[in-house]
């Protein structure tokens, strides 16, 4: 769990919208980044 928020970092320029720029990115890299992107919303969530 520690890694995931580690790469957190690599969130900083994601942005999420009609020009996602996930696009670009292979599957398999697209949904790994989604899944964690996941897990830090749920932690940001646990913290409220």
């Amino acid at each position: 769990m520690l890694e995931k928020v580690s790469s957190m970092a690599s969130f900083r320029e994601l942005h999420v919208g009609p020009n996602c720029e996930l696009e670009h990115l292979p599957h398999e890299y697209a949904l790994k980044k989604m899944d964690v992107l996941g897990e830090v919303v749920k932690l940001a969530g646990d913290l409220l």
